[in-house]
């Protein structure tokens, strides 16, 4: 993975470069890992730190940031100075991974209790990865409160990067056959993107566009429910629409939803 200062400065831009030189040179890159022709890591931010990852493939350098810019930007070229000038502080993946697997499974569990212990929201990162998506909806739910409970308008894009996440677990228990799962993961999404986007400043429409994209996968799932199953979700559908006054058509939900009962 070599490549010079120079043609670093040209895949990003002087300003860029001018920007991201000055990062590294305060510190700004906080931890940093090389995995193959990969920089994964994490550089401060104007209000916090962001998770920046560069690549170097064949056409050049490649970077992709939560930052709200989220592409060859200066937290890319930080961290890539920083694994440049100071290589000792970027851990090597292979290395890492070469030390695990002289560990027993006891020292394994052991070492992955006390990271848990001091960072408990990587739990819900290893609950979601090792559990079924459609018995792990609590640990869904926390995981999605604890990207919203911490967005403001700089940490729009970054946050809605994350929830994409979890709505392409929907697509993935639609596609196999998990229609009424995937909708409860597409109704959270609504449910907790209404409720925030009162309080940020979603100029860009970031999070609203995410939500109506929600709302099209909802529509999509939900053609495959019965028709108890769809009744049971219009008064819990009645409540995000009363709550929601940003256009953001989730009256379109109820429509499609809408079953013949009586009294409705």
């Amino acid at each position: 993975m070599f490549i010079t200062e120079e043609e670093l400065k040209k895949s990003f831009g002087d300003r860029t470069f001018s920007k991201g030189l000055k990062y590294f040179k305060d510190g700004y890159v906080e931890i940093g890992m090389r995995k193959g022709n990969k920089l994964i890591g994490r550089v401060l931010g104007s209000s916090f730190p962001y998770r920046v990852k560069v690549e170097v493939t064949s056409s050049g350098v490649h970077s992709e940031c939560t930052c709200p810019v989220g592409r060859m930007c200066k937290h890319g070229v930080a961290l890539f100075l920083q694994w440049m000038h100071s290589k000792d502080s970027i851990v090597d993946y292979n290395e890492f991974l070469a030390l695990l697997q002289e560990k027993s499974k006891e020292e394994l569990i052991e070492i992955l209790d006390s990271i848990v212990e001091d960072e408990p929201e990587l739990l819900l990162k290893f609950f979601s990865r090792i559990n079924d998506p459609k018995k792990n909806l609590e640990a869904i739910k926390k995981s999605v409160d604890y990207t919203l409970n911490y967005m403001d308008y700089y940490a729009v894009p970054g946050a809605v990067r994350e929830l994409e996440k979890v709505r392409i677990m929907g697509e993935k228990l639609a596609e196999d056959g998990y229609f009424k799962d995937a909708v409860e993961i597409y109704l959270l999404l609504i449910e907790k993107g209404v409720d925030a986007y009162g309080s940020v400043d979603d100029s860009d429409e970031v999070l609203g566009s995410f939500i109506m994209d929600c709302i099209e996968n909802f529509k999509d799932a939900a053609k495959h429910l019965d028709e108890e199953q769809k009744s049971l979700l219009i008064f819990r559908i009645i409540n995000i629409v009363e709550m929601e006054d940003y256009g953001l058509e989730t009256d379109e939900m109820l429509v499609d939803i809408a079953t013949e009962r009586k009294g409705f």
